[in-house]
């Protein structure tokens, strides 16, 4: 059973990515960069994405050293999300499209990387943020994985179809 839900999750984060990337196709670097009304982009929602990847590999890698954690990052806390997500955007405006896209694939790598080495106990057994929330790695591991990559297609299909 263990192993079924391991392979459940890294089967859906390779499925919902390879959906996602196959949209990216569709999407020309005029398109992706144009704001809609609240002056966010395709390239920025695919930054984010990318950017929370990081985030998760990050607090993974300080539990394995036995550092602590920041959520979302030092100096913020989970009730400054819109706050900490508009200087996520901030700081990459001057990303262009094609670097946006190497950094979805480049942390989606590591993310399937840490998902096949990492075992089923460290990945559902305990709390990964327990000063945030019961979520153990692979509920977060889903979050800026499978969940982000639908919920990015979603967003890009609403502004090219």
């Amino acid at each position: 059973m263990p192993d079924t839900a391991k392979n459940a999750l890294i089967a859906a984060t390779s499925k919902k990515f390879e959906k996602l990337k196959d949209l990216l196709t569709r999407v020309n670097a005029k398109t992706a960069m144009a704001k809609d009304s609240d002056g966010i982009s395709i390239k920025d929602v695919i930054g984010n994405r990318a950017h929370w990847i990081g985030l998760f590999l990050g607090w993974q890698e300080d539990i394995d050293a036995g550092r602590p954690v920041s959520y979302p990052a030092d100096g913020y806390k989970g009730k400054a999300l819109e706050r900490y997500n508009a200087e996520v955007h901030s700081s990459q405006a001057d990303l262009g499209w094609d670097e946006a896209q190497a950094m979805l694939h480049q942390r989606h790598e590591q993310l399937m990387k840490v998902l096949s080495e990492i075992t089923y106990l460290d990945l559902y057994a305990a709390p990964m943020l327990p000063e945030v929330n019961d979520w153990p790695p692979g509920h977060w591991a889903d979050e800026v994985g499978p969940s982000h990559y639908d919920s990015a297609a979603k967003y890009i299909r609403s502004r090219i179809e």
